[in-house]
């Protein structure tokens, strides 16, 4: 049994544009398969959840290729943390399956 990536042909790709002050960038990379990265948002507290304290965090879906771009701007001094940032991501979604 193998498993295989296919691209989901209902949610194919997804562009999201980030306006606000981005705290982080982190990725993950699980067995050399599973690679991805986050963009953590962060926002004034709107008061509606009586459950969080501090500003609210948002988590955003990165490529894991745009970590590397991003940090090799850091390490030029080009881009410090945290940032006010308006970017877009584009993000292809993938079924994982199973064959045999």
């Amino acid at each position: 049994m193998t498993d295989q990536l296919t691209q989901n042909s209902f949610l194919g790709d997804m562009q999201t544009v980030i306006r606000g002050q981005v705290e982080s960038l982190t990725r993950y990379e699980i067995d050399g398969d599973n690679k991805g990265g986050s963009i953590w948002v962060s926002k004034p507290n709107t008061g509606k959840n009586p459950n969080n304290l501090g500003n609210e965090l948002i988590k955003v879906k990165m490529p894991f290729e745009m970590f590397d771009q991003k940090k090799a701007e850091v390490e030029a001094g080009k881009l410090y943390f945290p940032v006010k940032w308006k970017s877009s991501v584009k993000s292809t979604w993938a079924a994982k399956t199973k064959q045999s």
